[in-house]
């Protein structure tokens, strides 16, 4: 997942669909839950409520679909899977569409904050908790960063990161020898901030 910068993969057993993990899935089911990821299997984890669409369903059809299922969607062409669909894969056809709608409309403004010297393994907790794929790092009420279900996968838990860490990242005095924190791309928090967020689907 994180080699591929992708939020989810799906279990095959043959060629035959079996179930969902998600980078959720992996915080949720694993590290909110306390167990090791080096003895966790994706059986262990995986989500079997597998939600199926036509490759011929329309774009309004599967935002629908995903809404009310709470999932991706596998794509099914009889008995074989051709394909998945998320919610960057409708953000994407909307974009495509040129789509408009009032995004005040569909925003979130209860927004989740921490601030930098937040540790990580405290920041997965609220996620977890709170059922968020992201969540906002602030300084001095300001925005600095955001630190998502994917930062944790490639930054953390991949590399063997230490949860301990700060999600902000360094003190000042380790500064010079770190680019930046877990949440932000190693940019200036007074200018150049790299923003990201990729909220998975529910």
């Amino acid at each position: 997942m994180a080699g591929k910068n992708i939020g989810s993969l799906v279990v095959v057993e043959g060629s035959k669909p079996r179930g969902v993990v998600t980078e959720r899935d992996i915080i949720d089911r694993v590290l909110a839950a306390g167990k090791d990821p080096e003895a966790t299997t994706v059986a262990d984890i995986m989500s079997t409520n597998l939600v199926e669409i036509r490759p011929d369903a329309s774009l309004k059809e599967a935002a629908e679909t995903m809404l009310h299922k709470k999932n991706r969607l596998l794509v099914m062409e009889g008995d074989e899977l051709v394909g998945i669909v998320t919610a960057t894969d409708i953000v994407k056809g909307i974009h495509k569409e040129g789509t408009s709608f009032d995004i005040s409309k569909t925003v979130t403004k209860r927004v989740l904050t921490v601030n930098p010297e937040t540790r990580v393994d405290e920041v997965l907790r609220l996620m977890s908790g709170r059922r968020v794929g992201s969540i906002m790092v602030s300084q001095n009420g300001r925005p600095y960063g955001i630190f998502t279900e994917r930062d944790f996968v490639r930054k953390v838990l991949v590399p063997r990161t230490e949860q301990s860490k700060k999600v902000g990242g360094p003190s000042h005095e380790e500064a010079d020898n770190c680019q930046g924190g877990l949440g932000r791309e190693g940019s200036s928090p007074h200018h150049g901030n790299q923003w990201h967020q990729e909220t998975p689907p529910p």
